[in-house]
């Protein structure tokens, strides 16, 4: 699967920014990896900050990336 099958090639790269939470594994790990190959910004959050670190350094683009531990299911957090 090609990266622009899934998000549009007509916003302006510098304008190309995406919240994903549940980054620190799974769907929401590939989703940022995915994100990052096709030169967007990322902005990852998960509630489990040791595992979301982790995937920050994997995911080898940190200067891309914004990361903040967070329980999207805390209403008071978000």
């Amino acid at each position: 699967m090609t990266f622009h099958r899934f998000f549009p090639s007509g916003v302006k790269k510098a304008s190309r920014v995406a919240v994903v939470t549940g980054a620190a594994s799974g769907i929401g790990q590939a989703t940022a990896a995915l994100l990052l190959e096709g030169g967007w910004k990322v902005a990852v959050f998960d509630a489990n900050e040791t595992a979301l670190n982790i995937a920050v350094e994997a995911l080898a683009k940190p200067k891309c990336i914004f990361a903040r531990r967070l329980n999207v299911a805390d209403e008071s957090a978000v």
